[in-house]
């Protein structure tokens, strides 16, 4: 039987993707267009005039990128170590591409070997990359400032293009040291309504530029956050009586403690007074 004794009905299951891509392909009769880089399902139904019967076929499509490119970079590093950004492309067809990778300047590093060419630009590569072959691209370079770098790379081909972004942490070079100092503010006399203290710290002679750096916590109570996290001594009393007492009596001074200073959640609360009813049960048991 021809071909044209058929008539063909092609229905895609659309889905969406944060990268689309539109890839044609033949099936049968009729050419499609698949909307996703998604594994899609095709489900035709033929009719034959002659035979007056439908039958349905379905088939599973594999849809791949043209030209696949991944970024490699490590998480983090210190200031001054060199590092290697790799740029891994993977041609999926059969012909070859030319690829041209760019890495975008920036002021948080340094490109440490530009293209020799006087004609060339650096941080940027024209490669080619066989048919179903992969290849790399290296850009060697120096990061300059402390805290997260985003290193930004394009990937172009007459078969695909986009941008991969990646950030990297950048840590100071040496050992971190912490200078605190505390006081107690009090508003004792009502006629006052401020309260002011002036702090100075003094650094060795050999800081590291960059960084020093400050902050300053506030809390509004007498016991500071030396018992951050209360609720997790919460405890299940169990045992004899001083076993019980032992996690029991806990229970209550915690919940009067985040009670008075309201910080006491719902579930927190709940949590509590099941664990006393529970071990009060068990002492009297």
């Amino acid at each position: 039987m021809t071909m044209t004794s058929w008539q063909v009905l092609l229905v895609l299951a659309r889905r969406t993707c944060d990268d689309v891509r539109s890839h044609d392909c033949d099936i049968m009769a009729g050419p499609c267009r698949i909307p996703s880089l998604a594994p899609e399902h095709a489900a035709c139904m033929k009719r034959s005039p002659e035979r007056r019967e439908e039958r349905e076929r379905r088939r599973k499509i594999s849809v791949v990128k043209s030209l696949i490119a991944v970024l490699n970079t490590p998480f983090s590093l210190t200031r001054g170590e060199q590092c290697i950004i790799e740029v891994g492309l993977f041609n999926s067809l059969q012909e070859n591409l030319q690829v041209m990778v760019t890495l975008e300047s920036s002021n948080s590093f340094d490109m440490l070997i530009p293209n020799n060419s006087a004609d060339s630009v650096p941080g940027q590569y024209n490669v080619t990359v066989q048919g179903e072959a992969g290849t790399s691209v290296l850009f060697p370079i120096n990061p300059k400032k402390l805290g997260n770098v985003t290193v930004k790379v394009t990937v172009t081909s007459k078969a695909s293009s986009e941008v991969l972004t990646k950030t990297i942490l950048v840590k100071a070079e040496g050992v971190k040291y912490f200078y605190s100092q505390s006081a107690l503010l009090e508003l004792t006399d009502t006629a006052v309504t401020t309260a002011s203290k002036n702090f100075s710290f003094t650094f060795p002679s050999d800081v590291i530029a960059d960084t020093i750096e400050g902050f300053v916590t506030v809390v509004g109570d007498v016991l500071g956050p030396s018992i951050n996290g209360l609720e997790s001594l919460i405890m299940m009393p169990y045992g004899c009586g001083e076993q019980n007492m032992i996690n029991f009596a806990p229970n209550i001074y915690i919940l009067l403690y985040l009670t008075a200073t309201k910080q006491l959640k719902q579930d927190t609360r709940n949590k509590a007074i099941e664990y006393m009813e529970l071990g009060n049960f068990t002492a009297v048991e």
